[in-house]
């Protein structure tokens, strides 16, 4: 296969995908090392367990959905949350995240500052929308 038939495969993927969701739409890590050679797909780093994540760049850069898929746990909150449901007017300054306590995330990030929240186990679940990915397509 060449890399203009395995293009067509990547709008299947979020942005920012693992391997074993690549190989649901047919694409092995053979076929995923040859788009990096082409420069369509970039290795974007290891979220929890090791899981070797990519970066479908060409579509989207998103900076929050990889820090989702590498803190799973990490839920964004706060004034960024308010103002991604458009319930403020106003942009959000910094990123707040909130995890449950004992929850280990750094507190340096590349291009955003984060305030990072630690709540009781018994609290977290409050507020969750159910929509813990967002699909880019």
């Amino acid at each position: 296969m060449d890399v203009d038939s395995l293009t067509p495969k990547l709008f299947q993927l979020n942005a920012i995908f693992t391997t074993s969701e690549a190989k649901t739409v047919g694409l092995s890590k053979y076929y995923l090392n040859k788009l990096v050679a082409a420069g369509e797909v970039a290795r974007f780093g290891t979220g929890r367990a090791g899981v070797q994540l990519w970066s479908n760049e060409i579509y989207s850069d998103d900076d929050f959905l990889a820090i989702q898929l590498r803190y799973p746990k990490a839920v964004i909150s706060g004034q960024t949350a308010l103002s991604w449901w458009h319930l403020i007017d106003r942009q959000f300054t910094y990123l707040d995240l909130t995890v449950p306590r004992g929850y280990r995330i750094p507190t340096e990030f590349e291009r955003h500052i984060v305030s990072i929240h630690h709540v009781d186990e018994r609290y977290y679940p409050i507020g969750l929308t159910g929509q813990r990915r967002i699909v880019v397509h």
